[in-house]
């Protein structure tokens, strides 16, 4: 009976040995995966810091853009009305010009 309570006791004493090297590893995994961790995120916020300032500049580069496509919009407008003008001015010389040979002929 004693036997097998020592034996009984050696096969937990192992069992609690092996959670202990399994926790032991899981705890220097996770030691590593932490360190890994704050490393990167000082390389990131090294990276990124100056990203609100090229956000910032970008968005005001747009907004210019935007600005500056309006003008040019407008102006694009002014031409094709000019040009729609032009456009009716032969129409209008040729309709003039036959007024002008109908009061002619008819003195």
């Amino acid at each position: 009976m004693v036997v097998g309570v020592v034996v009984l006791n050696c096969a937990i004493a192992l069992f609690n040995f092996y959670l202990a090297w399994k926790l032991w590893r899981w705890g220097k995994a996770i030691g590593r995966a932490a360190n890994t961790l704050y490393r990167v995120e000082g390389r990131v916020h090294r990276v990124l810091s100056p990203a609100p300032r090229y956000i910032d500049r970008g968005q005001r580069g747009t907004a210019r853009l935007r600005q500056r496509y309006g003008v040019l919009m407008e102006q694009l407008q002014q031409l094709q009305q000019i040009f729609q003008v032009l456009r009716l001015l032969p129409l209008a010389w040729r309709k003039t010009r036959r007024t002008r040979r109908s009061r002619r002929t008819r003195r």
